[in-house]
């Protein structure tokens, strides 16, 4: 038989491809990069949103429009079991001695005419290190050969004499309410050569002593025999207590706890100082982990030590 012949006739002659057909690679590296950008904003955007707190004192400087006037870092390992105040006072050449110098010096500085002498430390919340600080700056002032004393004005949840170690039988609201005389509720540290008030007993109304003439006529008294006082008071998100003294004093030093407390929260008490006719004096950026801010890339005078340990001592 006669082989059937295909109904069918050739074009072209088929060729290998140069590319494969499928799957489109450039197509899909194009969306997966899109995508990818798209999902890295959104994570960027939630947290920044998280991170509430301030991490740097620019951060501090460009939110609240006060001066940071420095950073408080957390102890060192080899000092994590020593008291704070006790570390500026012996280690006064360690990164947080200086540290606490640096914050010192700048609030000397501060004052055009004159040095401040009374010393307000508050904050928005509890928990920042105001009471650390405090101590730690009466301590080293007195190393230095200053007379210094610290009230603890905080009559509410007293903490000076915790840290200090003595009793809180008699104290500051003894002294305001006509109980004790002043000679009785004075006590000196003798490690370190602070003297110190504490709160004393708790009474009803602590924001009516604290705003009374008998507090403001205490500050002129001790005024006469000390160089430095600083004044531990409550935070001010929670009572109001700070406020009413505020006005009595040279400056008013604010602190911030580094990454934790929320920015809010330190704008709406800042405010509350701020219109209460203040001389806020500056921010202190506290409990500041010196090496994880350095990772972070937030430099500071402190964050120097890290690569010049040479110029410190522990």
């Amino acid at each position: 038989d006669q082989a059937k012949q295909a109904d069918a006739k050739i074009i072209s002659r088929a060729t290998v491809p140069g590319l494969p057909f499928y799957p489109r690679k450039g197509m899909m590296i194009a969306v997966a990069l899109f995508f990818s950008a798209a999902l890295g904003i959104a994570l960027a955007i939630i947290l920044d949103f998280l991170d509430s707190g301030f991490r740097s004192t620019q951060q501090i400087e460009d939110a609240l429009g006060l001066p940071a006037v420095g950073t408080l870092p957390l102890l060192s390992r080899v000092d994590r079991d020593q008291k704070p105040h006790d570390v500026a006072a012996r280690k006064p050449n360690s990164i947080f001695g200086e540290a606490v110098r640096s914050i010192r010096t700048a609030l000397m500085l501060s004052g055009v005419d004159k040095s401040p002498k009374t010393i307000l430390v508050t904050s928005s919340v509890s928990g920042e290190g105001k009471t650390s600080l405090s101590l730690s700056l009466t301590s080293l002032a007195a190393r230095t050969g200053q007379r210094a004393i610290i009230l603890d004005c905080d009559l509410r949840r007293a903490s000076v004499h915790k840290t200090l170690g003595v009793s809180n039988e008699v104290g500051l609201s003894n002294y305001l309410s006509g109980q004790a005389d002043l000679g009785e509720v004075i006590g000196i540290e003798q490690s370190t050569g602070l003297h110190f008030i504490p709160a004393g007993g708790r009474v009803p109304h602590p924001t009516d002593l604290l705003g009374s003439k008998k507090m403001y006529a205490l500050l002129e008294t001790l005024g006469d025999s000390y160089d430095m006082i600083l004044l531990d008071t409550p935070p001010l998100l929670a009572v109001s207590d700070a406020l009413v003294l505020v006005r009595t004093v040279d400056r008013v030093l604010f602190v911030v706890r580094w990454e934790k407390t929320r920015r809010d929260f330190v704008g709406a008490a800042v405010k509350q100082v701020v219109d209460a006719g203040a001389n806020v004096g500056g921010v202190v950026l506290s409990q500041v982990d010196m090496k994880k801010q350095s990772r972070y890339g937030y430099g500071t005078t402190n964050t120097y030590y890290y690569d010049n340990p040479k110029y410190f001592t522990e």
